[in-house]
C-alpha cells in the first residue's frame, strides 16, 4: 500500500506494523482516555482493526472532536512504543462519517470478526459513561501573564 507521502510498504493492518515503520490503518477506536504525559495533558485513543490494537496519542490536547468509541478511523504515522504498546504520536487522521454505510464486501478472518463484534458491543458502554473531568493544571505550570525582565 502507498502511504500519504506516497512511500511504499506502510502497514495497513495493524498485525502488520513495525516499529519504526510507516502505518496507515483503519479500524474503530474502541477505548478513549485523557491522560498526562510528562505533566502534558494528552489524550489516547486505542484503534482496533481485528488483527491488533494500536494507540493513537495527541500531546497538548484532552480531547479530538468527534473521536469516540465506536467512531471509524484512519491513522496514519510512524509507529514507535510506549508501555509495550504500539504508538502513533500526534498521528493524521481521518473520521468516517457516522451515517456511514459499511461496505459491500468485508473479507477477514473469524477473529477479527469476534473482535469488532467485541468493540462494538463494548461501545454502548464506552459512549454512557460520562466524559472524563478535566484537570486544573497548578498555578505554577500555568503561564504567566507578567513578563519577567
Amino acid at each position: 500500500m502507498t502511504d500519504l507521502a506516497g512511500e511504499r510498504n506502510a502497514a495497513a493492518r495493524i498485525a502488520d506494523a513495525v516499529l519504526q515503520g510507516r502505518a496507515d490503518v483503519t479500524g474503530v477506536i474502541c477505548s478513549v482516555r485523557a491522560m498526562s504525559i510528562a505533566g502534558t495533558p494528552a489524550c489516547r485513543y486505542t484503534l482496533t482493526d481485528g488483527t491488533g490494537e494500536l494507540d493513537l496519542l495527541f500531546l497538548g490536547r484532552v480531547e479530538i472532536a468527534g473521536m469516540r468509541c465506536g467512531r471509524r478511523c484512519r491513522a496514519a504515522g510512524t509507529v514507535s512504543r510506549r508501555d509495550d504498546r504500539m504508538v502513533l504520536w500526534n498521528p493524521r487522521y481521518w473520521l468516517e462519517p457516522a451515517d456511514a454505510t459499511p461496505p459491500d464486501v468485508l473479507v477477514v478472518d473469524d477473529i477479527a470478526v469476534r473482535r469488532v463484534l467485541e468493540v462494538a458491543a463494548g461501545a454502548s458502554d464506552c459512549l454512557s459513561k460520562p466524559p472524563p473531568r478535566t484537570r486544573r493544571w497548578p498555578s505554577r505550570m500555568r503561564r504567566s501573564s507578567q513578563s519577567v525582565q
